[in-house]
């Protein structure tokens, strides 16, 4: 292959006919004046880190740190690469069902009551129930006995009375 000059850009013709497939003569040119402009190349990540980070919730900040690049980068990966938004997403889902997981071990393996009782309110809906009726009972109760004790007290002044008068005859 000849050496290429300065700014120019050496294609193969397998290179040329990809690049020129399904596009008009502008975007052809459009393309060909990035790949002389070069620009800065895409660092390679490692994508099975980034599917633990996210397994873990690191957030975009956090996983822009480790990697060593800036977060824009990352907006743009997830928007313009199919296979980088596909591990971020998977990343996400896979530590959303650790937590899944873990949390059911804890429930049915080990019988932990909170779980158990967590696990039944997420999964089947189940809630705390809350008696109502239970204040109005407790009236009821209370004045039955305030009945009771006012009765009990006229009792008491009926017996005094027929003493009284038991010892006034």
């Amino acid at each position: 292959m000849p050496r290429a000059k300065p700014n120019a850009v050496a294609l193969t013709n397998k290179e040329l006919k990809a690049l020129a497939a399904g596009r008009t003569p502008g975007q052809i040119g459009k393309a060909v004046l990035k790949m002389v402009a070069g620009g800065r190349r895409r660092k390679e990540l490692d994508l099975n880190r980034l599917v633990e980070m996210r397994m873990a919730g690191c957030p975009i900040s956090e996983i822009a740190a480790e990697f060593d690049i800036d977060e824009k980068s990352i907006d743009t990966r997830l928007r313009k690469d199919p296979v980088f938004k596909a591990m971020f997403d998977r990343g996400d889902e896979r530590g959303k069902a650790a937590i899944r997981v873990a949390q059911y071990k804890k429930a049915v393996t080990e019988k932990h009551m909170t779980a158990l009782i967590w696990a039944g309110k997420q999964r089947l809906g189940q809630k705390d129930q809350i008696e109502t009726g239970g204040a109005d009972r407790l009236n009821e109760v209370l004045a039955v006995l305030m009945h009771a004790k006012v009765n009990q007290g006229d009792d008491n002044e009926d017996e005094s009375s027929e003493r009284g008068g038991a010892e006034e005859s």
